[in-house]
């Protein structure tokens, strides 16, 4: 990359970084609007751009070849037609980290393009990462058997060049934000959660655990909404046969709720909502917990697949209202004075 450029983009972060601070410093930002906070909902975008990588890639990738101009149109219209204060992407945002190029090395520049179409965006953008935001894709010549193998080989560097490239993750890929509306403060939490955890068990690592109990204990009172990529596997809870994954009619149990993010789940009524991608489809579902309470977990469909799989949230001082994918007619209402079955 020429001086020029590499300049021109950093002074454009640095900006953005700086508008960023201001508002949270100074308005909470939520105080755009005095008595609603409406918030736009997109996940699984895919972007990627398969010039220079090995055919047998770009063959298996190419139904995510032409996601930018569907994006550009999104961010053209959508913020500013529904008014929106803000816009949370709940990751795979890019397809892939990095993938073998011809000649066998890896190429791993797709943050870096995807940062001038972030820059296009009307209104300020937070995201999760998810799985292949930090993916490197492997193709092994000799294999026939497969196209190609999916590990997290570089997922430090793939980090690293998020938080290098993108004002939200400033100070690491989890994070937190207050936003007031009214006499409500509310505390959204990013998660990060992106990476492949083989145990079955876990959602979080230990690190973003202990930090995620200290942000709860930290909010007191204010409601919390959480923000991620891999969802929780709940089965139909409400019967409509859309259901994030088929599971135990009773789960989550007492027994899986003992430890770790279920553990945190169960105890905390101030948690009332998680926004969730992975899926790719247009799920809500109560999770009932064994303590008595429910939290709400919400799917917005891939955007990669139907550019209308977006959704608005509004906050108001009492409630949290999410709309049906691509239109503002009411899906889901969350009241914040109601926590128990």
């Amino acid at each position: 990359m020429k001086d020029h450029e590499y300049l021109t983009r950093r002074i454009s972060y640095l900006c953005w970084v700086l508008i960023l601070s201001l508002l949270c410093f100074s308005t909470g930002f939520g105080q755009i609007s005095s008595d609603t906070l409406k918030i736009l909902h997109i996940s699984d975008t895919h972007l990627c751009n398969l010039d220079n990588y090995q055919a047998k890639f770009i063959n298996a990738r190419n139904h995510y070849g032409d996601g930018v101009k569907p994006l550009e149109t999104f961010f053209n219209t959508i913020p500013k037609s529904q008014k929106a204060d803000a816009l949370i992407m709940t990751g795979d945002i890019i397809d892939f980290y990095e993938a073998k190029t011809p000649g066998g090395e890896f190429l791993a520049t797709q943050i870096e393009q995807f940062y001038p179409l972030f820059n296009l965006c009307p209104i300020p953008i937070y995201m999760t990462l998810g799985n292949h935001d930090i993916n490197s894709y492997w193709i092994d010549a000799a294999d026939t058997t497969k196209i190609y193998a999916q590990f997290q080989l570089n997922a430090n560097k793939a980090r690293a060049t998020w938080i290098r490239n993108i004002p939200c993750f400033q100070n690491g890929t989890y994070y937190s934000r207050d936003f007031s509306v009214g006499a409500t403060k509310y505390r959204f939490v990013f998660l990060d959660n992106g990476y492949s955890l083989r145990d079955g068990a876990r959602r979080i690592d230990k690190s973003q655990l202990d930090w995620l109990i200290h942000q709860i204990k930290n909010a007191g009172n204010q409601p919390i909404v959480l923000f991620m990529h891999i969802y929780l596997p709940v089965g139909d809870k409400n019967g409509d046969g859309i259901y994030f994954k088929a599971n135990d009619p009773d789960w989550p149990d007492a027994e899986s709720c003992s430890k770790g993010l279920l553990k945190l789940l169960n105890e905390n009524t101030t948690i009332k909502a998680m926004f969730v991608g992975h899926g790719h489809k247009n799920v809500i579902e109560q999770i009932d917990f064994p303590s008595g309470h429910n939290i709400v977990q919400c799917e917005t469909g891939g955007f990669s697949r139907d550019p209308n799989n977006w959704r608005i949230i509004k906050f108001t001082e009492t409630k949290i209202i999410i709309s049906m994918p691509g239109n503002k007619q009411q899906a889901m209402l969350v009241d914040l004075d109601v926590i128990s079955k």
